[in-house]
């Protein structure tokens, strides 16, 4: 799901979400799950606030490029191994 840059902040992403849920749960649907991008800080606040609280899987890589041109971050520590996003 994603809002235009243009309409963000103004409940329609909020809006879709609460339809999905609610007709996931109408049809019987035991789980939900979405996949933000780690570095998407925003995304991952708003779905956490929705009620996305559960980790269910993690996606792993390597980057493999001889010279990285994304600036790495350290800050996620999950089961005491600290991961760059």
């Amino acid at each position: 799901m994603v809002v235009s840059s243009a309409y963000r902040s103004q409940g329609i992403g909020r809006q879709l979400l609460d339809h999905v849920v609610e007709e996931a749960k109408r049809r019987g649907v035991r789980f939900l799950s979405v996949r933000p991008v780690a570095r998407n800080i925003e995304a991952i606040s708003f779905y956490f606030e929705a009620g996305f609280q559960l980790l269910g899987y993690l996606d792993m890589f390597v980057d493999l490029s001889e010279a990285s041109e994304r600036d790495w971050k350290a800050a996620i520590t999950i089961h005491g191994n600290e991961f760059r996003y």
